[in-house]
């Protein structure tokens, strides 16, 4: 059996062709792996830009209003928006228009029928970035917005919200996004 590796007298270090192999296909496979990585992220497209903000309706009534801005060169659709923090607080999915220009209420469906939750299904689409011209074109942007309800006369200071959205091939996403008062 001849050794792994073996120095002759001058130094130099012959190492058996078996490990050389063992050595290049490591060398590849690594090679391979961090391929894969990059064009895995690069698939993905960058993250969506999101800024949420909230408006005080009455007691214990808020509306939430978000802006979803596509980097990505593909869709997204909306799926679902979670309320993370405050624990106690709960997400109503509004009529389209849900309050004037001067935030006046309008009740257009019964809290008491349509149970707030933790978590509520979103439907918009936002349409895929135009990589070559490096801008926005129509539908890239979004404005989805929601009714929070808050038990108690103590306003929620930053929500914690996840928006869930779905790309082209139907893959989840999940992005976790502070909500801040807006000041009338």
């Amino acid at each position: 059996m001849t050794p792994a590796w073996s120095m002759s007298q001058d130094g130099v270090v012959h190492i058996s062709p078996v490990i050389e192999v063992a050595i290049i296909i490591g060398f590849a496979a690594l090679a391979a792996v961090l391929l894969w990585l990059g064009l895995r992220r690069r698939q993905r497209g960058p993250a969506p830009l999101i800024a949420a903000r909230y408006v005080w309706l009455r007691e214990g009534w808020y509306q939430i209003d978000m802006r979803v801005i596509n980097r990505a060169p593909f869709a997204l659709g909306g799926v679902s928006l979670r309320c993370l923090r405050p624990r106690r607080a709960r997400l109503m999915a509004p009529v389209k228009s849900v309050s004037t220009k001067d935030y006046d209420f309008q009740i257009w469906s019964d809290p008491e029928s349509d149970k707030p939750e933790k978590s509520i299904p979103l439907d918009f689409v936002v349409g895929p970035h135009e990589v070559p011209q490096d801008a926005g074109a129509p539908g890239t942007e979004a404005h989805p917005a929601a009714w929070l309800f808050l038990p108690g006369k103590k306003a929620p200071g930053d929500l914690l919200l996840e928006l869930t959205l779905r790309d082209g091939k139907g893959k989840l996403h999940r992005y976790e996004v502070t909500a801040t008062p807006q000041q009338r």
